[in-house]
């Protein structure tokens, strides 16, 4: 049996709005990760918890038309949030939240994938046990944000300090929101304080700052090397929600498909162009109807309008 291009394992959640009628619709980054790597042409194999009443989701049926095989794992309780966007970032309300992730229950048929993507929401995903899953050579990424927080049911969820993780040591890309590491610096600072975190050589940190774009970290042996890049324009900005899960997965995608990345330029230039293009489709739709497919992400990128000028600019960080 072929394995799966792209393991990817997390937690759903349920986000209360009052657009939907259930009151609530399915997110997390697995969703969100999942479906846009698989509609960009991925063979995707997803491990996601679930609750009762997101196990029955219409959403998954996204998700399976897509070609995600998923291995659903029961919960008696998952993580369920209230999103209040706001100017200055995100509040978010934690109405419930779900146990760890056994790195056990990985079917073996996906034991070598080439590609990996750990994107906890609440650090249900984290640990030797999970490092020790993606074989040597295999791309990891890990989505940060989840183990960033920590909840507080029944209300706001509370900023966990940068700390060490095997899966961080593993990982080849980290992708965070500089809002999700709560500092008022600006993100060459942030990055230097997180050198001890990320050493190994060619270890890649992304932090995205929204329609600002965001910068690219290269781990090199005596420091940062840094890249700004820029975000897409999106017509119409419906929803932000899972716009750096997007990212992630299209930065993913091209790293696994170069057949993704635009002629010209660096590898990295190329990565990030897609992963912003997708990001900037997404929020084009609520929820994970946004996530792109390989087509319309192709005729974006023939004709992109990046904001503020352009994808890149590199320095020494």
């Amino acid at each position: 049996m072929t394995p799966p291009d792209l393991v990817v394992a997390g937690h759903a959640t349920r986000d209360v709005t009052a657009d939907d009628p259930r009151g609530w619709r399915i997110g997390g980054a697995v969703g969100y990760v999942s479906l846009t790597a698989a509609r960009l042409g991925l063979r995707v194999a997803a491990l996601i918890g679930l609750d009762p009443l997101a196990a029955d989701a219409e959403e998954l049926a996204l998700l399976r038309d897509a070609g995600v095989e998923i291995a659903a794992v029961p919960l008696a309780h998952g993580p369920v949030f209230e999103n209040i966007e706001r100017p200055g970032g995100r509040i978010q309300h934690c109405l419930d939240a779900g146990p760890p992730l056994d790195p056990a229950l990985l079917p073996a048929a996906w034991a070598d994938a080439r590609g990996w993507a750990f994107v906890p929401i609440l650090a249900e995903v984290g640990g030797a046990g999970w490092a020790a899953r993606p074989p040597a050579g295999a791309l990891l990424a890990v989505g940060w944000q989840g183990m960033l927080r920590e909840p507080v049911p029944g209300g706001q969820t509370r900023a966990r300090p940068p700390g060490p993780d095997p899966v961080l040591a593993r990982a080849n890309l980290v992708v965070a929101s500089i809002h999700d590491l709560h500092e008022t610096h600006d993100a060459p600072t942030i990055a230097a304080g997180l050198a001890s975190l990320l050493w190994r050589p060619e270890q890649r940190l992304v932090l995205t700052e929204g329609i600002r774009g965001g910068m690219l970290f290269r781990r090199e042996s005596d420091g940062w090397r840094s890249r700004r890049y820029r975000a897409a324009w999106a017509s119409p900005e419906l929803d932000p929600t899972g716009a750096g899960d997007v990212f992630l997965a299209g930065y993913v995608a091209a790293t696994l498909d170069r057949g993704l990345v635009p002629p010209g330029g660096d590898e990295d230039e190329g990565r990030l162009a897609v992963a912003a293009v997708a990001a900037a489709i997404s929020v084009e739709a609520h929820g994970l109807t946004g996530a792109p497919d390989r087509d319309t992400l192709m005729r974006r990128l023939a004709a992109v309008a990046w904001r503020d000028g352009g994808p890149a600019g590199s320095g020494a960080g």
